[in-house]
């Protein structure tokens, strides 16, 4: 059944007077407050999570929509290694091949500035980083029957707030 058949089964109809764009609105709400909610369960984590690959021809991940990043991994060419957050302030320390902080690829590093993610070294297409992420799925239509990267059990918990927001638009 489509979500809005769902939302129609409890509000009654959107199409007249139309409440579809609402009814939309409030669904992308709803992925969005449901994934805050539970992404604190360890249970879920490992389910909500998906992946973003960093290489040469994107070095950097912008984290606008993006409310956690739960890991991130660089291939040294043979295998992956977890990267270490750092401070941006101390990026040149990192990258000053002089310094003993100095990281390679066998030792890789992140650091979050300005909302966007980047891993020391640069990624390349031969060695890419991996962000291992949670990003709910803004995507979602009146006619979608599920959600990408969203466990099954919680997709009633979007389909009874975007009601709940529909009732109360049509309280006042």
């Amino acid at each position: 059944m489509s979500f809005k058949a769902e939302i129609e089964a409890i509000v009654g109809d959107i199409d007249s007077p139309d409440y579809t764009a609402e009814a939309v609105l409030y669904l992308k709400e709803g992925v969005s407050f449901v994934t805050k909610y539970v992404m604190t369960n360890p249970f879920f984590v490992d389910r909500l999570t998906s992946t973003s690959t960093l290489n040469a021809s994107g070095t950097t991940l912008s984290l606008n929509d993006i409310l956690e990043v739960v890991s991130v991994t660089r291939s040294d060419g043979s295998m992956s290694r977890a990267c270490i957050r750092i401070e941006p302030t101390k990026v040149g320390l990192y990258q000053d091949v002089n310094s003993i902080y100095y990281t390679s690829k066998l030792d890789p590093k992140y650091y979050i500035e300005n909302d966007t993610l980047k891993v020391l070294p640069t990624p390349t297409n031969a060695q890419t980083a991996s962000v291992y992420k949670i990003q709910p799925d803004t995507s979602v239509a009146l006619s979608d029957t599920s959600l990408s990267n969203f466990p099954n059990e919680l997709e009633r918990g979007v389909i009874l707030y975007a009601s709940k927001e529909l009732l109360r638009k049509f309280l006042s």
